[in-house]
């Protein structure tokens, strides 16, 4: 038995009653609700009685940090595609397309983690949660930062323009990430099921 619910967007109101009417038409009403935006404050109480977590962005990363297998949506992409979980995609990435990367069907990778044997299924939670910490955590891309900084002060100029280069790397790495979470996290959508 699946539940999937359905966070984000809709301050209006509009969303959730066309959802909720054709959620009715569609007889699925029983196993999919539409939340619309909720506070920041309960994303934690969502996450607890989540089996899985299909987003982008932030709530992904937090999501996988909280050890919730994630399915990452692609960004832009109008069609119900992913490129896999969040451990399985390039460090740093969390729904922005990834060329080379190939596609599969959400409801695949959603058929295939909610019928795991329940160990695949705790080594994929570890997998989700030890990429999302290592990843994403501020202090190994502060301490990337510094290792740079630190490799200028008593280099020669030309290697003093190679570690520029890797600094603005790093601090493009990074402020791309908080301004494309940021973007994510103010107009992107979560879905999560839960199996039972």
């Amino acid at each position: 038995d699946v539940r999937w619910h359905i966070y984000g967007g809709d301050e209006s109101g509009e969303r959730s009653a066309w959802f909720d009417k054709h959620l009715a038409d569609q007889g699925a009403a029983d196993c999919v609700k539409y939340h619309g935006q909720i506070e920041y404050s309960r994303f934690p109480e969502v996450l607890v009685s989540a089996y899985g977590f299909i987003g982008m962005g932030t709530a992904a990363i937090e999501a996988a940090a909280a050890g919730v297998p994630v399915i990452v949506a692609i960004a832009m992409e109008s069609r119900p595609l992913t490129q896999g979980h969040l451990h399985q995609l390039p460090d740093g990435s969390c729904g922005e397309p990834v060329a080379g990367l190939p596609t599969q069907a959400i409801v695949d990778l959603a058929r295939q983690l909610i019928t795991m044997q329940d160990a695949d299924y705790q080594a994929l939670c570890r997998r989700e949660q030890e990429h999302a910490l290592a990843t994403f955590e501020i202090e190994p891309r502060m301490a990337a930062f510094e290792r740079v900084t630190h490799s200028l002060v008593d280099a020669p100029p030309a290697a003093r323009v190679s570690a520029a280069g890797r600094l603005i790397n790093v601090l493009g790495d990074y402020l791309y990430q908080r301004i494309w979470s940021l973007g994510n996290r103010a107009s992107g959508a979560l879905a999560r099921f839960r199996a039972g």
